[in-house]
């Protein structure tokens, strides 16, 4: 897994961490450096590159200081409980750690239709179709034959001695067919890793199909506006867990 190119980073949490605020400016300035290694390194949140263990030497030479400037800095570091170290003595942070869990975790979950023990609670199976939220019902998709509305299409798909429309079940090439949104399986398995957020995504797009349907986009192009529609989403999504998972650093007090 290769590093992650941004994180978040709370301001109050930092300053109002008791362990930081009780270093020194020199030791809170390389905690800095020292967490930018670690976002980039391999495993996240890890002081090594990759996977060995960045020794002093190491740290000073790629923060531009000297090997007993940075060994006291850490010392420091180390006994206000700003690190943590593994077993083997390599240095980590805590909350790189866990936030790259949880984004593998999100990652997974979305893959394979949601939260895992929500699945299990609605019976449903793992990977296909998780029930929809609230009142919103799926629509059918509809038939090849639908398309048209003749009776020289629909005498061409059924066949001469082909049984009604009504006992034909039909297969769509579609993984979410609505009124207005049509996704193929790519395109619906691409919009559901990039917003993995959206724990629900069939639901997602059954509201914004049933938005569009009374609020036709223009030109009938519609899937910019569905993509801003899921980003939305997506982002209140994540708003909810930041806040979420602030308010549980705080009561455990392991902001950093």
């Amino acid at each position: 897994m290769s590093g992650t190119t941004w994180s978040k980073f709370y301001w109050s949490d930092w300053l109002s961490d008791p362990g930081l605020r009780n270093c020194s400016l020199a030791a809170r300035g390389l905690w800095i450096e020292m967490l930018c290694i670690a976002a980039q390194s391999d495993p996240i949140g890890y002081l090594a590159i990759k996977g060995q263990s960045l020794t002093v030497h190491d740290t000073a030479r790629m923060v531009g200081g000297s090997a007993p400037e940075v060994a006291k800095l850490i010392e420091e570091l180390e006994r206000n409980g700003v690190l943590s170290r593994d077993r083997n003595g390599t240095i980590y942070n805590r909350r790189l750690v866990r936030d790259a869990k949880r984004s593998r975790e999100a990652k997974k979950n979305g893959k394979e239709g949601g939260n895992p023990s929500l699945r299990k609670q609605r019976g449903n199976p793992s990977e296909d179709n998780p029930r929809l939220k609230g009142t919103l019902k799926p629509h059918k998709p509809y038939a090849n034959s639908q398309d048209t509305n003749s009776q020289e299409s629909k005498k061409k798909v059924r066949g001469a001695n082909a049984p009604p429309t009504e006992n034909v079940v039909s297969i769509s090439r579609y993984a979410f067919q609505g009124r207005i949104i049509r996704l193929s399986q790519a395109e619906f398995d691409r919009w559901r890793e990039s917003y993995f957020e959206i724990k629900d995504m069939l639901a997602a797009l059954q509201a914004a199909d049933d938005y569009y349907f009374q609020n036709q986009p223009k030109d009938g192009k519609w899937f910019f506006p569905v993509s801003r529609w899921l980003q939305r989403e997506h982002t209140a999504a994540l708003e909810h867990r930041a806040k979420a998972d602030k308010e549980e650093l705080r009561r455990r007090g392991d902001a950093w």
